[in-house]
Order: structure tokens, then C-alpha cells, then sequence
């Protein structure tokens, strides 16, 4: 981290610390972007299970487990997880409450590489190599490093740990291989809510749909990303 410094914010009548060191971490911080995925949050009882799935610095993750969800969080990218970590530390939030893991998830477990457009921490533009990578995400990418990539399915069981009643999932142009490491863990009675950000020009997305209404899902809601025409967070329901 360079230029540490703490911000404290009221979120929803929750105090909120956040680990900042530049620009997009402070816009970050204002949690004033997406906040659907705030309103599903607020939906769950307490002690809900919930997984963050792209948790990016945290800031979905923290609030959720400081409403008293148990939270589960993956972040492939370095430095979003060490803001991530360092946001855990500021909130008091221990494994028990949040547990962080610097995972990517998609068809099954092996090496992979992340492809790094904007090299900061809270940056975009960071998509793992797969074969089903949107066109829309062809961006000048900088740098690229080598992350872990595991299957959720077969994580959850090797982890041991608890099964999600709640999820968010925004891993641009890993969209379909998530699905297709996460079959048992979507098609679970205990996951009744899912926020799932889809981009409806992509080829795979009535293959996504597809697959979600199997697995009993139905669309509650749709919410525009802003600046992104096509991009939308998508509440699914059981």
C-alpha cells in the first residue's frame, strides 16, 4: 500500500472504515454506486450466509458481515485483496465473520491468468483468460499475473465450508465458467437470492439465464450500471 490513509463513512447508519490509498478507493468508498446489492443485503436476516464473489476491495463484503451476515469473500486480484484484508482489520471483522479468499472462481480448479488493464487496487478492467471473455472487454491491458482459478462446487467441499444463502457475483467475463464450476452450489435450496451482473450483449447470455432458470431462479429486477449501456445488475430470486 502507498499513501495509507483511513476514511470513515456513515452507510446506511453503519460506521464504515476503508483503507484508502488513491482515487478509486475513495470513490469506492462512498458506496453510492450499485446500491442494489446494498438493498439485497439489507433483505437477509442476520446470520444469513453470504458470498462475495468479486469482492474487489471489500466494500459489499464489509457491510454485509457488519449487518450480521456470515461472509464469504473471493478476490483474484493482489491488490484488491490486500485492501480487501486491510478493510477486515479496520471493521474488527475476524474469519469468523468474514473470511477473504484470493481466488478467481470458473470451471474448475487450475493456474490462470488475470489480465490487468487498470494496475491499481479498486481499478477495472481485470479479466481472467477464459474462453467465453466478452467482446466488450477487450481492453489495452498493461500487465497480466498468474492467480489461482477454482470451482465453486468443489471448493465449498474441500474447504468445508458453509453453503450461500445470498450472493453477489461481478466477474467480468468469467460469467460462464463460473456457472459451470458452481452447478450444485446454485442448484442448493439454501441460496434464495442472487445479485448477478451480466452483460446482455454477451454471446453467453441467454446461456446464463438459461442456466439460472434451471436452477429455479426467476428475475426480480434489473438495474442499469452507470456509464454502461449494456451492463446490468440482475436480482434473481428462488
Amino acid at each position: 500500500m502507498t499513501e495509507l490513509h483511513t476514511i470513515t463513512r456513515d452507510i446506511r447508519g453503519l460506521e464504515m472504515k476503508f483503507a484508502a490509498g488513491n482515487r478509486s478507493l475513495e470513490l469506492c468508498s462512498q458506496m453510492n454506486y450499485e446500491t442494489e446489492v446494498l438493498d439485497l443485503i439489507d433483505s437477509q436476516k442476520e446470520g444469513a450466509v453470504f458470498y462475495d464473489v468479486g469482492a474487489c476491495e471489500g466494500r459489499f463484503a464489509v457491510y454485509a458481515a457488519l449487518k450480521g451476515l456470515r461472509v464469504f469473500a473471493f478476490e483474484p486480484d493482489e491488490r484488491n485483496f490486500v485492501y480487501l484484508q486491510a478493510n477486515c482489520a479496520l471493521n474488527g471483522l475476524g474469519i469468523d465473520r468474514l473470511r477473504p479468499f484470493n481466488v478467481a472462481l470458473g470451471e474448475q480448479d487450475r493456474q490462470g491468468i488475470i489480465k490487468i488493464g487498470q494496475p491499481w487496487a479498486g481499478g477495472h478492467q481485470k479479466i481472467i483468460e477464459n474462453p467465453y471473455v466478452r467482446k466488450d472487454l477487450n481492453f489495452d491491458f498493461k500487465e497480466t499475473a498468474t492467480v489461482a482459478i477454482v470451482a465453486m462446487d468443489s471448493f465449498i467441499a474441500r474447504e468445508g465450508i458453509t453453503s450461500p444463502q445470498c450472493m453477489k457475483v461481478d466477474i467480468d467475463g468469467s460469467e460462464r465458467s463460473f456457472i459451470e464450476g458452481a452447478g450444485a452450489t446454485l442448484s442448493h435450496s439454501k441460496l434464495g437470492a442472487l445479485a448477478f451482473e451480466l452483460e446482455i450483449d454477451d454471446p453467453n447470455f441467454s446461456w446464463i439465464i438459461d442456466r439460472l432458470g434451471d436452477a429455479g431462479f426467476i428475475e426480480s429486477s434489473r438495474h442499469a450500471v452507470p456509464n454502461e449501456p449494456k451492463l446490468f445488475n440482475i436480482i434473481y430470486l428462488r
